[in-house]
């Protein structure tokens, strides 16, 4: 069983203490708390979009990333609007 510090988040799956930006930790005290569990599999599957592809770690996204995720929420949202 994984840890909630060595879950995989985000885009490229990096272990979520990977994620989080040094100033949110003090020594080895974390100043954010990490995730129960894994935010992927605790969600009911969504159509056409990849949970890991709009998690948003402290570090931020990629501008490709960022695009990726819009693509998706656009591509998921636009059947809802059109009706």
């Amino acid at each position: 069983m994984k840890t909630e510090k060595s879950i995989p988040f985000g885009p490229e799956r990096s272990a979520w203490q990977e994620t989080i930006s040094k100033w949110a930790a003090l020594g080895r005290h974390l100043l954010v708390s990490p995730p129960t569990e894994d935010p992927a599999q605790s969600y009911p599957p969504t159509p056409r979009i990849q949970a890991e592809d709009v998690q948003l770690p402290s570090s931020g996204l990629s501008a490709a990333q960022r695009a990726e995720a819009l693509r998706c929420m656009l591509e998921y949202l636009k059947p809802q609007t059109d009706s």
